[in-house]
C-alpha cells in the first residue's frame, strides 16, 4: 500500500464535516490538485480551521472534489470544521514513516524473490565483480573461472632462472628446474617426489 504525496496541494471545505465524518467535500475543481488513490493507495492530510487548530486525516479514496478519509490520524483528534477550512496534503510525520515502510517493503519483497528464485538470481553468474590484478571477468563464475585456467596443477614443471623461490607446500610431483649457471654446475632438479623408496614432501636434489 504505497503513501502518496505530492507539492503544494491545498483546498477548502465546500461544507461543514462532524467528527464522525469520513466523506470530505473541496470546492469545485480543486480535488485534482490532490494525488489520484488506486485501491490500497493513500496519503495524509491535514485540516485546519481559522484558529489553526488542525487534525491528520488518511485519504483512502478521492472521486473528483470528494474524499474518503479516516479520522484523527498521526495523534491527532477528531474535530469539527466549517466550509471554508483549509485542507492541505502537507509533510507530517506519518507520511515519513509510510514511506520508510513502503522502502522497507520493496526491499524484503526483492530479497524474497531473489533468495526464491532457485537459478538465475542468485548464481555466481549473475553476482558482478569488478576486474582486479590479473583477473579481466566481469561476474563471479568467470572470476573462479579465470583462477582455475591460471592456478599451478598439482603436477607441474617450472622453468626460469636460477633465483626462483618457492614459498608454501609442493604438491607431489612438482619439479622445479633453474636454467644452466646454478652455482656454475649446470641444470639442478628439485622434486617433492624422489626415487622409489622416498615419501611425497620429500625434497630431492638431482645433479
Amino acid at each position: 500500500m504505497p503513501v502518496k504525496i505530492t507539492n503544494n496541494a491545498s483546498g477548502v471545505l465546500a461544507s461543514s464535516i462532524t467528527t464522525a465524518s469520513t466523506s470530505i467535500t473541496l470546492t469545485t475543481g480543486q480535488g485534482s490538485l490532490f494525488p489520484s488513490i488506486a485501491p490500497g493507495d493513500f496519503f495524509f492530510a491535514t485540516l485546519v480551521d481559522s484558529s489553526n487548530n488542525y487534525e491528520i486525516v488518511k485519504v483512502t479514496a478521492r472521486s473528483a472534489d470528494v474524499i474518503t478519509v479516516i479520522r484523527a490520524q498521526d495523534n491527532t483528534a477528531a474535530r469539527a470544521f466549517i466550509g471554508g477550512d483549509r485542507f492541505e496534503l502537507r509533510p507530517v510525520a506519518a507520511t515519513f514513516f509510510a514511506l520508510l515502510q513502503d522502502a522497507e517493503d520493496y526491499s524484503d519483497t526483492a530479497l524474497n524473490t531473489h533468495i526464491a528464485d532457485p537459478t538465475a538470481a542468485h548464481a555466481a553468474s549473475a553476482v558482478s565483480f569488478t576486474p582486479a590484478g590479473n583477473l579481466s571477468a566481469t561476474n563471479v563464475q568467470a572470476a573462479l573461472a579465470e583462477l582455475d585456467t591460471e592456478k599451478l596443477p598439482a603436477t607441474a614443471t617450472v622453468t626460469g632462472a636460477s633465483g626462483i623461490t618457492a614459498t608454501g607446500a609442493l604438491g607431489a610431483g612438482t619439479t622445479l628446474t633453474p636454467t644452466a649457471g646454478y652455482n656454475g654446475h649446470g641444470v639442478r632438479t628439485i622434486s617433492t617426489s624422489g626415487p622409489s623408496g622416498g615419501s611425497d614432501g620429500d625434497i630431492w636434489y638431482q645433479v
